[in-house]
């Protein structure tokens, strides 16, 4: 699972500038902390999904056969 580092790089900057904010006293700049620091968690959140168009196996990296479904009961 490689990520892209400049978007890692990114996403904690975006953090820790939210949270430096989330720090201060004034209304505005703690609104501002929020915005920030949500942006910098949704790219960490994608940063972690991997690069498009990777499928990942629900059995594992190892598995030899796909995942048994479970069967769905409808009334």
């Amino acid at each position: 699972m490689t990520a892209d580092f400049a978007l890692l790089l990114l996403a904690g900057i975006l953090c820790a500038a939210g949270v430096y904010l989330l720090l201060e006293r004034a209304i505005i700049k703690i609104l501002l902390g929020i915005m920030i620091m949500s942006n910098g968690v949704n790219l960490l959140i994608l940063a972690a999904g991997g690069p498009p168009g990777t499928r990942r196996s629900a059995a594992g990296a190892g598995a030899t056969t796909p995942p048994t479904r479970i069967p769905c009961h409808t009334p």
